[in-house]
């Protein structure tokens, strides 16, 4: 019997593969992709340095290079604490946090020469330089003790000491030997802080004589420069500044000294009072004080008192 052959199924096509697709993501501006790079390479510096910086306070080498603040050519009048004082202010500019700060760090002189130029006893910061060693070394001027100041302010035992520009130095006036230093007296403002200039007409003045004085060779004589009765506050016809002159516990002798002249007025000059002590000196057996009870600068020729 033959075989029928049963006719093939058709096959039923497949329906086409779907192709996946990844959705588009908006695309950034190029400038923002720029920002975002220059970020992320600053962040991974930032961290490399301070890697570096943690790893570099652990090396033994580094002690050689941690900041240690020097003062060049300290004048020779300036006792050794003070000196240290001054060291120990400015030395903190350069401690840092902890183990304190490298001398290569950046900003670090700037700081230090910030410090010193705020120090009470600094006049004026010249340089300063940083060394291989680790030093950083200062160079200034230093403001010397020059006057003392009594105020009218304050309580009359009290004296503050100030420099050749009436700066207020942070010195107690038991420091100061009393006849080493002159007594300007009395001052009608009270003082500023240490480190600022005492800025008051009366004292100005009272400075302005003693700086005539100082160079002659009875400077020595001078005891007081009193300004009480500065400008005729207290009476007119009194001289406006008076000097004392004394050696030891003798005789005290009153100088007249009077005013500074104006432009508006006349008034025997500074110079010419001057001279007459000059001559007075000279005559009197190289001595100011412990003869006369006054000697009054303030007419064309000078009055003494009767013995």
């Amino acid at each position: 019997m033959a075989r029928t052959s049963r006719p093939k199924a058709k096959k039923t096509p497949r329906p086409p593969r779907r192709r996946l697709s990844m959705p588009k993501l908006p695309t950034l501006p190029p400038g923002v992709v720029k920002a975002i790079a220059l970020v992320a390479v600053a962040a991974l510096g930032v961290a490399l340095l301070h890697g570096m910086r943690a790893s570099l306070h652990h090396d033994p080498a580094y002690s050689k290079t941690r900041a240690r603040v020097r003062l060049v050519d300290v004048p020779d009048w300036m006792p050794a604490d003070i000196a240290q004082s001054i060291l120990a202010d400015i030395h903190l500019a350069a401690s840092g946090k902890g183990s304190g700060r490298c001398v290569l760090d950046a900003g670090l002189a700037r700081d230090v020469y910030d410090r010193a130029a705020a120090n009470p006893w600094v006049a004026r910061v010249h340089r300063v330089t940083k060394h291989g060693d680790g030093s950083v070394r200062v160079r200034a001027d230093y403001r010397r003790p020059f006057a003392l100041v009594r105020s009218a302010a304050l309580p009359p035992q009290r004296l503050i000491v100030i420099d050749a520009d009436a700066v207020v130095l942070p010195l107690p006036a038991y420091r100061v030997r009393r006849d080493s230093l002159v007594v300007i007296g009395d001052v009608t403002d009270p003082p500023p802080p240490d480190g600022k200039k005492w800025d008051a007409p009366d004292l100005a003045d009272g400075l302005r004589l003693l700086k005539l004085v100082e160079p002659r060779p009875y400077a020595t004589e001078i005891t007081t420069i009193d300004v009480r009765n500065h400008n005729g506050r207290v009476s007119p016809a009194e001289p406006h500044l008076r000097m004392y002159a004394q050696i030891g516990r003798g005789r005290a002798t009153d100088i007249r000294f009077g005013r500074f002249p104006t432009a508006d007025d006349y008034c025997v000059s500074p110079q010419r009072k001057l001279a007459y002590l000059d001559k007075y000196y000279s005559d009197n057996g190289q001595r100011l004080s412990g003869t006369n009870d006054y000697l009054d600068l303030r007419y064309d020729s000078l009055h003494v008192s009767l013995n």
